[in-house]
């Protein structure tokens, strides 16, 4: 009777076994997921983007955390706080992260929001912008404007710091 039971522990401690195994490999993404920090931020749908002004404007780090503090920064930039419109976010599960560039001579620089990352000594969150900038030979009109990238971000981050990184763009010869 004791060689009976043995016989039927070896299936079943094989078939958990690899049940185990598969379900680990086919989960790893999720499980992994769990041990590592989420993003702390997402692309807004229409940025980033350049927005035309003769305004003479210098550049733009700053986490805006309602509706309100948000038209209030387009009108410091453009006069106008319609100029752009605001990004659909819940305020109340979101802030915002604008960046921009400062006043542009001609058309053709870009900013984007690169990536974000957590340094857990300083307690803070270090933001890496990318600015594109024509090559030389490039050819853009003379319209002025600044580049602004917005991302949403969790509500109350810890400080958020930032670093740009400058990056050219050779334009095809025509």
């Amino acid at each position: 009777m004791k060689k009976n039971k043995s016989k039927l522990l070896i299936p079943v401690v094989v078939i958990v076994l690899v049940i185990v195994v598969l379900g680990g490999v086919l989960l790893k993404d999720s499980i992994l997921s769990i041990f590592k920090p989420a993003d702390a931020y997402e692309k807004v749908e229409g940025f980033p983007r350049e927005i035309e002004t003769a305004k003479k404007v210098d550049k733009v780090r700053v986490v805006v955390k309602s509706e309100q503090e948000f038209k209030d920064l387009i009108k410091k930039l453009f006069d106008d706080e319609n100029k752009v419109a605001v990004p659909q976010v819940d305020f109340e599960k979101s802030d915002l992260y604008v960046a921009t560039t400062d006043l542009n001579l001609t058309k053709g620089v870009r900013l984007k929001v690169r990536e974000m990352q957590f340094i857990e000594e300083d307690n803070k969150y270090k933001v890496i912008l990318e600015q594109q900038l024509p090559g030389t030979n490039c050819v853009n009109d003379a319209v002025t404007n600044i580049a602004m990238d917005v991302v949403k971000i969790d509500k109350n981050l810890p400080k958020v710091d930032s670093h740009r990184i400058d990056k050219y763009i050779d334009c095809v010869a025509k």
